[in-house]
């Protein structure tokens, strides 16, 4: 199989190979519309899954593998007690929490954005401003 792939890549790269053209037909294949849709998908699905306790966790680990699903659960349980531990040196209760942003729309920030540009003076440049420095640092 490998000798087959390597002889495929020898006459590939034998030929006359046009890497525009390649590009041209890969970029046809794929759009990012496409791919960001999917990607959101991928997220809801997620989202909408109800999550684990630790033991099915711990349960699911074990499946891995003979020897390496106990390495998992090892790994798994002594994270589990680090941070157990660390909350109890800082509880939960005693954490700031930053609240959740409110969706936004795009259009709507360019306009704050193009609105604040209009208001903000122009007058000085960074190299006005390196000027200034300069006199207040030989005064």
């Amino acid at each position: 199989l490998v000798k087959k792939i390597v002889l495929g890549a020898k006459i590939e790269f034998r030929s006359s190979y046009d890497p525009l053209e390649a590009h041209t037909r890969i970029s046809k294949m794929y759009s990012w519309d496409r791919v960001a849709s999917r990607t959101v998908k991928v997220y809801e699905k997620v989202l909408e899954k109800k999550s684990l306790t630790f033991l099915q966790r711990l349960a699911r680990y074990k499946t891995v593998g003979s020897f390496s699903g106990y390495v998992v659960c090892l790994i798994a349980v002594s994270l589990h007690l680090l941070l157990n531990m660390i909350e109890w040196m800082q509880p939960r209760n005693q954490i700031d929490v930053v609240p959740d942003l409110e969706r936004f729309d795009a259009g709507e920030l360019l306009q704050l954005m193009n609105a604040n540009r209009r208001e903000t003076p122009i007058g000085n440049t960074a190299q006005e401003m390196r000027q200034q420095g300069s006199h207040k640092s030989a005064e």
